[in-house]
């Protein structure tokens, strides 16, 4: 079927176009890549170009962060601790 092998060969396209971008940015010190997108076009009939481009980035690990301190529950002031009343009316 020639459709399914149009498919394929343009699964292969941007993948072969995904790993040069990621060779491209490791060349340029990168170990990440951000904003990735594709982009093709027809260059003569029956053949398409497929274009991968995003930006090379460098993601280094952060200090981890200090544990949180241990939770306790807010104590209640005595001022709360008596049940709401609602006013008696009288003015």
């Amino acid at each position: 079927m020639v459709f399914a092998t149009y498919i394929e060969m343009a699964e292969k396209a941007r993948e072969t176009a995904f790993l040069r971008l990621l060779e491209h940015a490791a060349a340029a010190g990168g170990n990440a890549v951000i904003g990735i997108n594709f982009t093709g076009q027809e260059i003569l009939e029956g053949m398409t170009e497929v274009m991968a481009y995003g930006t090379a980035v460098t993601l280094v690990p952060t200090q981890q962060a200090p544990a949180p301190a241990q939770y306790s529950a807010p104590q209640q002031s005595a001022a709360y601790s008596q049940p709401f009343a609602p006013p008696s009316g009288k003015n």
